[in-house]
C-alpha cells in the first residue's frame, strides 16, 4: 500500500471473481473511525493486464503506476496508470 498526502491509503489485490481479475483500491477515512473503500480500477484480463502485483507508485499530481502479472498485449503483462483523483 502507498499513502497520498490526506492519508488516503491505495493498493491492488489480485482477487478473482467473475470477469474481474483483481482491483485498484482505495481506503480512506470519512469519520473518526470510519474508512471507506472505493475501487478505483477493476483489471478485466485482457489488454488491460489481470492480477496486479508489486508496489504501486504515487506522482504528485495523483497518479498510481502499478504492474501486473499476466495479461496485457503478449500476454505477460502490463504497466498501468491510474488517476486516483478522477478514476472510480
Amino acid at each position: 500500500m502507498i499513502a497520498d498526502k490526506r492519508g488516503n491509503l491505495y493498493g491492488t489485490t489480485g482477487l478473482r471473481r467473475r470477469r474481474i481479475c483483481g482491483i485498484v483500491y482505495e481506503l480512506s477515512h470519512v469519520q473518526e473511525r470510519a474508512v471507506e473503500g472505493k475501487i478505483l480500477y477493476s483489471f478485466t484480463g485482457g489488454s488491460d493486464g489481470q492480477y496486479p502485483s508489486g508496489s504501486l507508485a504515487l506522482d504528485a499530481t495523483g497518479n498510481l503506476y502499478g504492474a501486473t502479472s499476466n495479461g496485457g498485449q503478449n500476454g505477460y503483462g502490463a504497466v498501468f496508470e491510474i488517476n486516483a483523483l478522477r478514476e472510480g
